[in-house]
């Protein structure tokens, strides 16, 4: 999952099938699908907790975050949603929900790091968990 008290996955070890069409996925250079952790509000009422997005990881979408998407992003070590952009030397972060439970701050330093380390993926589409469970 991915949220404020969820380390950001990895990949190893998680299997999760889901049925989409090829053409669909075709759209994506490196599809990953993810679940929003039980605390992910950031981008509520658009995106709420237990909702599943598939995200493109391609490398290419993550150097150039515009604001017009949301995107997956770790910040030590924790995963959010969020609009997000470069400006100068900094990533201005965007949420939907104006006091999202993650805490994320409204700007991020890249001087001191790669912005590929915290802009993890952009998405791409999501589905609402209708069944009730987080």
């Amino acid at each position: 999952a991915v949220g404020p008290r969820d380390r950001f996955p990895d990949g190893a070890g998680i299997t999760v099938r889901c049925c989409l069409p090829a053409g669909f996925l075709s759209r994506f250079a490196e599809p990953v699908l993810l679940r929003l952790g039980e605390q992910e509000d950031s981008m509520a009422p658009l995106l709420e907790p237990g909702d599943w997005v598939l995200v493109d990881c391609e490398q290419r979408a993550r150097l150039s975050p515009v604001f017009e998407f949301i995107y997956v992003i770790a910040v030590a070590g924790r995963g959010a949603v969020c609009r997000c952009q470069r400006v100068g030397s900094s990533l201005v972060l965007v949420t939907e929900n104006p006091r999202p439970s993650s805490g994320l701050p409204n700007r991020l330093s890249l001087s001191e790091g790669d912005i590929l380390d915290i802009v993890k993926g952009k998405l791409g589409w999501g589905c609402r968990n209708l069944d009730g469970t987080p």
